[in-house]
């Protein structure tokens, strides 16, 4: 979606349609986008590498006004609810910073990533900036490193 995130047109469509219930599917794993699309309202979130059984539940379970999570989010949101909660560091990224790192981290440069969500490159370079800064480290080579040690490297 050039220019847009998912998250971006949840909130539209939350905004227009609060009580639609929305299961966001995407390539992006529950380690990337997985809390912050709950957060925004979704009511599940799958990825498209799950087995399309797995998928057909997920709509049945949204459908009918539950909630989907895969195993792995549910063992995250469990540990934020018991309020013992593992905070990762890219936690404290906005949704823009998260999509700029995945984007960083998937080998796109400043001018690509620019074009690819209509910003300037100069406001791209300070969203790198600020994510360095948030996540303690120096240079792109090491804000590649951190999203390959998270496991928030695209499939």
């Amino acid at each position: 979606m050039p220019g847009r995130s998912g998250l971006e047109i949840l909130a539209d469509v939350k905004k227009a349609c609060p009580r639609l219930p929305v299961l966001m599917l995407s390539a992006a794993t529950e380690q990337q986008y997985g809390l912050r699309v709950l957060k925004a309202g979704a009511s599940g979130y799958i990825t498209k590498l799950r087995a399309p059984e797995e998928i057909v539940a997920a709509v049945k379970q949204v459908i009918t006004g539950g909630l989907y999570v895969s195993p792995a989010m549910g063992l995250k949101l469990a540990s934020h609810v018991s309020g013992n909660p593992t905070r990762d560091l890219h936690d404290k990224l906005s949704d823009r910073e998260m999509e700029i790192l995945l984007r960083i981290g998937a080998g796109a440069g400043t001018k690509e990533i620019a074009a690819d969500l209509s910003l300037s490159p100069t406001t791209v370079s300070t969203y790198r900036a600020r994510m360095r800064d948030k996540l303690g480290v120096k240079t792109t080579a090491e804000l590649i490193r951190y999203t390959i040690d998270n496991n928030l490297s695209e499939p």
